[in-house]
């Protein structure tokens, strides 16, 4: 495939692909520690930084956004991407504070453990301990939970945990270009093995990187699916985990489970790292859901 039918919205990021080199991996999430550092909130939302308590016993960061200035009724859970080695970015906390402010609710953001260090099922682990605080200390609002790429598949496979383990279910699920496949067979799988942002053979060091020597069953083999919630999955067109995403959803309708499906064209992974027209008006779909 070549660059430019990717639209040209999204300039330099047409050509760009991180890089995804063990011996970087610190100084990336030093610079990115740098930038949650300098997190700050305004006068419509207010951003609070606390700890929790992990199933470890150990303690882990969550940040909040919530109004100033309404009564929210709804706590969205994100779950940041970055293939399960990254931190979050500027990028992921910018549209924290628009689901907040727009989608009007109120966002807990986890800054779960990573890979290397911290192999499957860790993270998940983090992200339920995220989850469980929220149940704890939640005032009758309807819970969410949200994640791009990786974010997406921790997603899941929390709301398997929470399913098998019966915990209160959230109203719904919003997944943006998850991640699904550690087989990946799916076609675009095959097929952009040297997209920018992201590829096949990243997808394939990504997954080694998290699962190690651990067993993984893919989610779509899970039979909790069946219980899921109303979910809104977005796919990029030109997108490693574009075919895994909609056979997902595929999979969930055939289980009678809503799905709302945006397929979004002329995009690549991470799109919307990127503002511009298409970005702008797939993040005011999630918001339309948010808001739902």
């Amino acid at each position: 495939m070549k660059n430019n039918k990717i639209s040209k919205q999204f300039g330099i990021y047409r050509f760009v692909t991180p890089p995804f080199f063990k011996v970087l991996f610190p100084f990336i999430r030093f610079f990115q520690t740098m930038l949650a550092w300098q997190l700050k909130g305004n006068n419509e939302i207010a951003i609070v930084k606390e700890k929790i308590n992990l199933l470890d016993h150990s303690e882990r960061n969550i940040y909040i956004f919530e109004s100033t200035q309404k009564k929210i009724t709804k706590t969205l859970l994100y779950i940041h991407g970055g293939a399960f080695v990254f931190k979050g970015n500027n990028k992921h906390f910018k549209l924290c504070q628009k689901y907040a402010k727009e989608g009007e609710c109120r966002v807990i953001f986890i800054d779960y453990r990573l890979a290397p260090k911290f192999t499957y099922p860790i993270p998940l682990q983090d992200c339920i301990s995220a989850y469980q605080w929220i149940v704890k200390e939640n005032k009758n609002q309807e819970i969410i939970i949200g994640g791009d790429s990786a974010g997406g598949l921790l997603t899941i496979d929390l709301t398997i945990e929470i399913i098998k383990n019966k915990l209160p279910k959230p109203k719904a699920l919003m997944l943006i270009y998850p991640l699904i496949d550690p087989f990946m067979t799916s076609n675009s799988m095959k097929k952009y093995t040297k997209t920018p942002m992201w590829n096949s053979k990243l997808n394939q060091k990504m997954w080694n990187l998290y699962l190690k020597n651990h067993s993984y069953s893919p989610p779509i083999n899970q039979p909790e699916i069946a219980q899921f919630p109303l979910t809104y999955l977005e796919t990029a067109e030109f997108d490693c985990l574009h075919d895994e995403g909609i056979i997902f959803a595929q999979k969930l309708k055939e289980h009678s489970v809503e799905c709302i499906m945006n397929e979004t064209l002329q995009t690549m992974h991470a799109f919307d790292h990127k503002e511009c027209k298409i970005t702008n008006k797939a993040v005011q779909e999630r918001i339309k859901f948010l808001k739902k």
